[in-house]
């Protein structure tokens, strides 16, 4: 290898320096991540879906998560650090699908004056499905929740695989 030159290693290490900033500024438009929130209306009250998604051109497996009583789905995407479970499913190839049910978070609150139960989680679960299943044309999907989402499963007329509880 022929001796470099002072100026000769100084624009090598510039050429080096710009073309690492190049692999950095790819990886980071990469990692950015679309949030959209999707309109969702279950027997005329408005709920709260948003949809999180990697902005890479891969095709992502579409993955619901249901919070549970007395939550919304901000558990899910808490803003602080790397604890963000959303964002993280959303960088490792799922298109991940955030639900508040009726009465919580930024969903509307029901009309009936009573709170949410199983029922209502299972009717707005069901909704939020059919919206996901019918925008990705499937016929199945993954629903990671906690136990309102496993009763709301119990009584649903959906095949879902739930992978947390």
């Amino acid at each position: 290898m022929p001796k470099m030159t002072g100026k000769r290693s100084f624009l090598f290490l510039l050429t080096i320096g710009f073309l690492c900033s190049l692999v950095y500024a790819s990886v980071a438009q990469a990692a950015e991540i679309l949030r959209e929130a999707v309109p969702l209306e279950r027997n005329h009250v408005a709920l709260h879906l948003e949809r999180y998604i990697e902005q890479d051109g891969q095709s992502k497996k579409p993955i619901l998560f249901v919070h549970g009583v007395t939550f919304s789905s901000h558990e899910f995407d808490v803003n602080y650090k790397d604890y963000s479970l959303a964002r993280y499913f959303a960088k490792h190839g799922y298109e991940v699908w955030l639900l508040d049910i009726a009465g919580f978070g930024h969903s509307e609150a029901v009309k009936d004056g009573f709170m949410p139960d199983s029922d209502y989680a299972a009717e707005d679960i069901e909704a939020a499905v059919r919206c996901i299943l019918a925008r990705n044309n499937l016929s199945s999907m993954d629903v990671l929740g906690t136990i309102i989402a496993v009763y709301a499963h119990m009584s649903s007329n959906y095949t879902l695989t739930v992978v947390a509880g």
